[in-house]
């Protein structure tokens, strides 16, 4: 999908396309807030490009039976996706595991990417 096609419909329409296309019996994903305050097709892509990595992470790395994405309006609180994953140690993580990517798209977004995990819960927020 390109940016200005992730543009076009919204985010959120985006995203909610990805989640269905997505969720299984094993996994369902739910996509809830609203379109974030005006950004641009580049931060639509690093949105919607964060979220699809974090979605295979819950699953393959995970396997989470449950994935929530919020979205804020709040441009300084733009994305969270949680899951019920098994979690890992955030300070153990590999590199492999798409985290790097994470934090390089969040970064190019002007922002940071916040990871929270546990036994039973992964969260991952975005915040300009």
């Amino acid at each position: 999908m390109s940016a200005h096609g992730i543009s076009d419909q919204g985010i959120k329409v985006a995203l909610e396309k990805l989640a269905s296309r997505t969720s299984s019996d094993l996994c369902k994903i739910s996509v809830d807030g609203d379109e974030p305050a005006a950004l641009g097709a580049q931060a639509h892509l690093h949105l919607f490009r964060i979220t699809q990595e974090a979605i295979q992470n819950a699953m393959r790395h995970g396997a989470a039976s449950r994935i929530n994405i919020y979205l804020a309006p709040d441009p300084q609180h733009l994305l969270l996706v949680r899951d019920n994953g098994k979690g890992f140690d955030p300070q153990q993580y590999s590199p492999g595991m798409g985290l790097q990517s994470l934090r390089q798209r969040a970064a190019l977004l002007g922002g940071q990417l916040k990871l929270d995990s546990e036994p039973g819960r992964t969260e991952i927020a975005i915040t300009i």
